[in-house]
């Protein structure tokens, strides 16, 4: 089975269609925004955060990732439609990593998600949240 038949049978597990409209060019950003909207309004499943993070997993090594847990209310099954998604990355030990490539790849894994991204490292957790949030993180890779 192909990587593309895999996630759409896995779309429709979670309720999807695949829906084809052809829009006038105008509209197009517009049609977008409201299928956006409309996917947020689910909550988020923890094993669709999984599964899409670990499909994804070579394309996010791109950004000098090595490792991703999922924490917080997604990890909890607590998720609502507001949720965000929490997660903890560990970053290749010899990939220089700032501020423009935190937000390039807290991008990306919107972008795969549909979904805001509170994205940390361990080293940027708060100290009297740290041994709390280390202790729930579910590894994903």
């Amino acid at each position: 089975m192909s990587k593309a038949d895999s996630r759409d049978r896995e779309r429709r597990k979670r309720g999807l269609v695949d829906v084809t409209v052809w829009v006038p060019a105008h509209a197009v950003a517009a049609v977008r925004r409201q299928a956006a909207r409309l996917e947020r309004r689910r909550p988020i499943e923890k094993e669709a955060v999984i599964a899409t993070l670990r499909a994804n997993a070579a394309d996010l090594a791109r950004f000098g990732v090595v490792g991703l847990a999922l924490y917080g209310s997604v990890a909890k099954d607590r998720a609502t439609r507001e949720s965000d998604i929490d997660l903890l990355v560990d970053f290749a030990p010899d990939r220089p990593t700032g501020l423009f490539e935190m937000i390039d790849l807290k991008r990306r894994l919107e972008g795969l998600l549909g979904r805001p991204v509170d994205l940390a490292t361990p080293s940027t957790l708060k100290p009297r949240l740290k041994a709390r949030i280390l202790k729930e993180a579910q590894r994903v890779f």
